[in-house]
């Protein structure tokens, strides 16, 4: 009965925190990342974007607002990053993106503007994870799930899935954050 308590006490914690559900009753709560080395991922994540470690079970999370990153290793290393992979890249928004790319920077982490962008840059994790990072100064909080960027053969038919099947919204980034600053437009 303990264990039945304590786990329902952490599964209501973790809920806590997540996006409100939309329309069709969908909000989005986690992200896998399989890698070969999980620590070095661990180490970025927390260090430059001040996810925290948390445990559940068997499983390492990182949380961050709005979503937790399961950080495991993979059964097979992994041999490309997400550069040309289904999930392209993710994207979060920052509060002050130019203390997170000094964060990136110190822990010798590449990154570059998006299209000339100065708000917003792509910045490669270990093992190619590439991470789009957003600046939008009027977040509630100093990161925030933002999208996540897919690659398909087929962008239309991809995004009429989303929309019949779990109610996204066509054209838009969707609710993982309140609605998009005039720089995002």
């Amino acid at each position: 009965m303990i264990r039945l308590l304590v786990f329902a006490l952490s599964a209501s914690a973790l809920f806590a925190q997540l996006s409100a559900p939309n329309q069709s009753g969908v909000s989005m709560g986690h992200i896998h990342l399989l890698v070969a080395d999980p620590e070095a991922q661990k180490n970025v994540w927390m260090g430059a974007l001040g996810a925290e470690l948390t445990h559940v079970g068997s499983l390492d999370l990182l949380r961050l607002p709005g979503v937790f990153v399961v950080v495991g290793k993979a059964r097979i290393a992994p041999t490309q990053g997400s550069e040309g992979s289904t999930v392209n890249r993710l994207g979060f928004a920052v509060r002050d993106l130019a203390a997170v790319k000094a964060k990136l920077d110190a822990l010798h982490i590449e990154n570059s503007p998006v299209n000339g962008n100065a708000r917003r840059i792509l910045a490669r994790f270990p093992e190619n994870v590439f991470v789009e990072l957003t600046e939008d100064a009027a977040l509630p909080a100093a990161v925030v799930m933002h999208d996540i960027h897919l690659a398909t053969p087929d962008p239309a038919r991809l995004q009429a899935w989303y929309v019949k099947t779990l109610g996204a919204r066509a054209g838009t980034r969707g609710s993982f954050r309140p609605p998009l600053s005039p720089v995002e437009k």
